[in-house]
């Protein structure tokens, strides 16, 4: 399975890592090929390419603030948790992620459309 993340925390230092790091090391670990893009204290690094977003078969922003350059992903079943779920448990993440079958629409400027599977929240942003 092809993934692309967002990682993205209010401190822009150790968790935006720790969460890239560990989703990484799950995906790798379960022979899934993934990019992470980190939104850090020095800005976007490993930016993914609009090519990269559209072809994921899973997207994923893990990030507790908003993220930067969010129209890129316009359209694409996006797939939002926070931090801590990465860095405590990547592995469950992952398979939640896999698993949940029901996806909600959002549009980037409203809040009231999630639908919440423990911290793990489905959209499409339009």
């Amino acid at each position: 399975m092809r993934i692309v993340a967002v990682t993205s925390c209010a401190g822009g230092i150790a968790h935006t890592y720790m969460a890239a790091e560990a989703l990484q090391k799950a995906a790798r670990e379960s022979g899934d090929e993934i990019k992470v893009e980190v939104q850090g204290s020095l800005g976007i690094e490993q930016q993914l390419s609009q090519e990269e977003i559209e072809s994921a078969d899973l997207v994923i922003w893990v990030a507790d603030i908003a993220i930067m350059k969010a129209e890129r992903f316009q359209n694409v079943n996006v797939i939002e948790c926070i931090p801590r779920d990465a860095i405590v448990d990547a592995k469950k993440l992952l398979e939640k992620a896999f698993s949940l079958c029901i996806i909600y629409w959002k549009n980037l400027n409203s809040f009231d459309n999630y639908l919440s599977y423990d911290s793990l929240e489905f959209y499409v942003p339009s």
